[in-house]
């Protein structure tokens, strides 16, 4: 995986093959703000998608933030270990807790969105 859209789809694969998330369009324009992207919509537990979620990326990333909850919403910072300084972050949503969100009529029945952001280190 040496570019950014490989990551990508390395990360899609893991969240939308391996952990079953559904794929969605990205609410709020994400998608014109950030150009490597992926949205999806769970049922799991944050909890439950940090455990099974963690040692897949383990396989080629290391972590350089670990999980942590911030007024509801968990987050992780990963960095590619081939040394092509791409860098990636996961974030879990509640939807029941964030209005822009709860307002989503492609959200309403999911319990949180997982967003999944991939860049170059500058």
């Amino acid at each position: 995986m040496n570019s950014e859209q490989e990551v990508l789809e390395r990360l899609v694969g893991i969240l939308g093959t391996e952990l079953n998330l559904q794929k969605i369009t990205c609410p709020n324009n994400a998608s014109d703000r950030y150009q490597h992207i992926a949205c999806f919509v769970t049922d799991l537990e944050a909890r439950g998608l940090i455990t099974n979620l963690t040692p897949r990326l383990a396989e080629f990333a290391r972590i350089t933030s670990d999980w942590r909850e911030d007024y509801s919403v968990w987050g992780a910072f990963f960095r590619v270990k081939n040394g092509t300084g791409i860098l990636f972050g996961i974030n879990y949503v509640p939807i029941e807790f964030n209005p822009e969100l709860r307002d989503q009529p492609l959200l309403k029945n999911y319990k949180a969105m997982v967003d999944v952001t991939v860049a170059k280190e500058q």
